[in-house]
């Protein structure tokens, strides 16, 4: 598992390929924690090689270990690497507010703003549609990560962009 650089529609990304989704919060927002800021997120893991390279890079960003035996409980999963002792969390996001060149507040979640670049996406890899707004997603689905970079006097963080899923699991509420 390593980071790229591609370029799509003009646009620099970073992908992170073979990631298996914890959470992923694109329908609609959340607060950020402790905070009114209004944020899209989504949690998945990587392997340690990759956890490490995330936390030089980018210092800011939220990376946590989680136990193995943490897994089902929290996540509904089972280890995705079972041959590591500790399973390793990243979560990104992104503002689901923004004012546009006008001043004027954009509220992402909103219909009208469902088709701008940043607004982050998830889209169904096998058919290229976009199912953002579909159905939520369980844990476990499997695909790739796309993120922008920015550096200003604060450091270097990534913004989530979009996801690519190879494997798509609609959420199912138990009963």
């Amino acid at each position: 598992m390593k980071t790229i650089k591609v370029k799509v529609n003009d646009k620099d990304y970073k992908v992170i390929s073979d990631v298996t989704f914890g959470t992923i919060n694109f329908k609609y927002y959340k607060n950020k924690w402790q905070s009114e800021e209004k944020i899209f997120s989504t949690e998945f893991f990587v392997d340690k090689p990759t956890y490490k390279a995330l936390g030089k890079e980018f210092k800011k960003m939220s990376l946590k270990v989680v136990e193995n035996d943490e897994m089902q409980t929290r996540f509904h999963l089972d280890p995705v690497f079972p041959d590591q002792d500790e399973q390793y969390k990243v979560m990104m996001s992104a503002k689901a507010e923004r004012t546009d060149k006008k001043g004027n507040l954009m509220q992402l979640w909103k219909e009208e703003y469902l088709g701008l670049d940043v607004r982050p996406k998830v889209f169904d890899k096998a058919t290229g549609e976009d199912i953002t707004m579909k159905f939520a997603l369980q844990a476990g689905c499997t695909g790739d990560v796309y993120f922008r970079v920015h550096t200003n006097e604060f450091g270097t963080q990534a913004y989530v962009a979009f996801i690519k899923l190879d494997k798509v699991i609609p959420y199912v509420k138990p009963e």
